[in-house]
């Protein structure tokens, strides 16, 4: 199986610097408050992602182009937290000012505490896939979606944990067909 970039990824990446000028801007007026002298020191920005995904790439470019910097901002190194939960729990604990996770994250934090706020949103388009092995017996890639989501069925699925943007997708293409993860598959 091959991995590379293809159209879809591209796109993500002007939405992507999108939301980090979007992001930027909201942050510039803060560090600027901040900067009354030329030796006054910058703001500094704990940002924690979930993964370093492609969806991310965004912020990794900006680090190395200095775009932070630009806009008087220090940011350090990003830990990488591995799930939605810690990403939550590093927000609310105050470890960290800026999270950056996939769309479920900010919905499953916001049921816990009410303010907490979607400031810039990364993509514009959902960007995983679910891919199958060679010795894959279901439908092929030509067939239709229906049929294709219908050939999960009784399939072990691995996903990148509970409540997340890997579940959500799975959850939502079984619901399409009326079958659920909890009956219909096995979640790994």
């Amino acid at each position: 199986m091959q991995i590379g970039f293809t159209r879809r990824h591209m796109r993500i990446v002007p939405a992507f610097l999108f939301g980090l000028t979007a992001l930027l801007s909201g942050l510039a007026p803060l560090a600027a408050q901040a900067q009354d002298g030329v030796n006054q020191p910058r703001m500094t920005l704990q940002v924690g992602q979930i993964s370093d995904s492609i969806a991310f790439f965004p912020i990794f470019v900006a680090k190395k182009q200095g775009f932070f910097a630009k806009h008087d901002l220090r940011v350090g190194d990003i830990p990488l937290l591995g799930t939605g939960a810690k990403l939550a729990a590093a927000l609310q604990s105050g470890s960290i000012d800026v999270a950056g996770g996939n769309g479920t994250d900010p919905l499953n934090l916001y049921r816990a505490n009410k303010g907490t706020r979607m400031i810039a949103q990364l993509v514009n388009t959902y960007y995983v896939d679910i891919i199958t092995g060679p010795s894959f017996s279901g439908p092929q890639a030509s067939a239709s979606l229906a049929e294709r989501i219908q050939g999960l069925k009784g399939k072990k699925i691995g996903v990148t944990g509970p409540g997340s943007g890997t579940q959500a997708l799975v959850d939502f293409l079984l619901g399409m067909q009326g079958m659920h993860s909890s009956t219909d598959i096995t979640l790994v």
